[in-house]
């Protein structure tokens, strides 16, 4: 195809200190042609989309039933059913105690001693466990993999195991009860006493503060040891247990499956609940758009987790063996691997941009969110990229040398190959034949 006859420019004009971008030869996907110059002017007292908020200070100028976005997440408050659940938690953000991430703990047993006889057959060694409950939920038991551990009556024995526990995240103080048992052939076995503090009382009972990430309880510094409560000299099953209780964020693991020269792949990838609950926040316009040119603050090709998916990608293409070339069209059949849907059907609005990490994580999306992605992964590989949409839909243009039959474009002096991510088995070069004469608005990523 010959395709600078089909490519809209977008051309840079700077007026008064202000860089605009004026799409040449088309038009916006409302069908609405759009001057710059007039809109720079009027823009603090026009209402376009007339629902009584002037563009000035409404947060969706082009959307009628949108004008507030309070909590900065692209959705506007009407759809979003305000306050949003930024780290998709399940705690909504007016009772979310950690906003950005979905909160727990790890819980480590550092150590474990063992002062008295425990059992009248053989007292040389207790088969330890331990029982946990979580703001009175039994959580079972902690021990080795299946197994107790193996505790020498009057040592210290090292265990060094953590164990990591989901929190509510709308309940700041949690307790956490901690009964240490010896395991008997026969019946439930013996309580330890881990109780420094009650010559009645065997369980540890701390209570956690997910704010401060502190605890208080009957132990001294992280210690809990049933000798210090007066019956030192008693044989009474005393015990003492080395803790500690740090914070945990939990981390999404997402699976991808996608085909590619009819051979199957798959790849984890972790995905912090902070990092997309960040991309929610960003204040960037997400649903409407006056020209395309916002496409380049959601190419994020320096983002941690592009890069750590792009390794994982060309370790894969490294693998295989496959050429610069043939590793390129690897890496858009995983964008074309994900799953389609329509915006209005995900997020219940007509249009909406997500950043690639919020499509990662979503692990769905149109046209304009796949586009993106692979942009973003594209230049972290050191390509040169565009972004190319025809009128209500996005695609990508790659910068290279030639490919045989391959459609392209010509701009800024390069040879652009189209890039569909939306489709399957499509490589860089192919142009779907519905889209071949349609205009399209190009912008240049960096």
């Amino acid at each position: 195809m010959s395709s600078s006859s089909k490519v809209a420019a977008v051309v840079a004009v700077v007026m008064a200190g202000t860089l605009l971008f004026l799409h040449v030869g088309g038009c916006f996907s409302n069908g609405i042609e759009w001057n710059p110059f007039d809109f720079l002017l009027n823009h603090s007292s026009r209402d376009t989309d007339g629902d009584g908020y002037p563009d000035g200070v409404d947060a969706f100028p082009r959307n009628p039933l949108e004008w507030v976005d309070s909590d900065s997440d692209g959705i506007g408050d009407n759809a979003d059913n305000f306050p949003y659940d930024r780290d998709n938690d399940g705690f909504n953000d007016t009772v979310d105690l950690v906003p950005d991430a979905d909160a727990g703990i790890n819980l480590t047993i550092e150590s474990i001693s063992i002062w008295d006889a425990v059992d009248y057959l053989s007292d040389t060694t207790a088969e330890v466990y331990i029982l946990l409950v979580i703001d009175g939920v039994n959580m079972g038991m902690l021990n080795s993999s299946g197994a107790v551990w193996n505790c020498p009556v009057g040592s210290t024995t090292l265990i060094n195991e953590t164990f990591t526990f989901d929190l509510d995240d709308d309940v700041r103080n949690h307790t956490i009860e901690l009964t240490m048992m010896d395991a008997d052939v026969m019946g439930d076995g013996d309580i330890l006493d881990i109780d420094g503090t009650s010559p009645a009382g065997r369980t540890l009972i701390v209570v956690y503060d997910i704010v401060a990430g502190t605890w208080t309880g009957n132990d001294v510094d992280g210690l809990a040891n049933g000798s210090a409560d007066g019956t030192s000299t008693t044989d009474d099953n005393d015990a003492a247990l080395r803790f500690d209780i740090t914070p945990y964020v939990f981390d999404e693991v997402r699976l991808f499956e996608w085909t590619f020269d009819g051979k199957e792949y798959s790849l984890q990838l972790t995905i912090p609940s902070s990092s997309y609950a960040e991309c929610l926040s960003n204040g960037v316009e997400r649903q409407t758009h006056y020209d395309y040119a916002d496409a380049k603050a959601f190419v994020t090709s320096d983002d941690p987790i592009i890069l750590d998916l792009l390794s994982k990608l060309e370790d894969m293409a490294e693998d295989e063996q496959f050429s610069d070339r043939k590793t390129v069209d690897f890496v858009l059949s995983f964008c074309q691997g994900i799953e389609y849907s329509l915006d209005d059907d995900t997020v219940g609005v007509i249009e909406y941009w997500r950043f690639p990490v919020e499509t990662l994580y979503d692990q769905t999306g149109d046209c304009e969110d796949t586009s993106l992605l692979f942009a973003s992964l594209i230049e972290a590989m050191g390509y040169d990229a565009v972004m190319i949409m025809p009128p209500e839909h996005m695609a990508v243009g790659v910068a290279w040398s030639t490919i045989p039959g391959g459609a392209s474009i010509q701009y800024g002096g390069k040879s652009y190959y189209y890039c569909e991510t939306t489709g399957v088995n499509m490589v860089m070069g192919y142009w779907p034949p519905e889209i071949e004469d349609k205009n399209c608005t190009i912008v240049q990523v960096e």
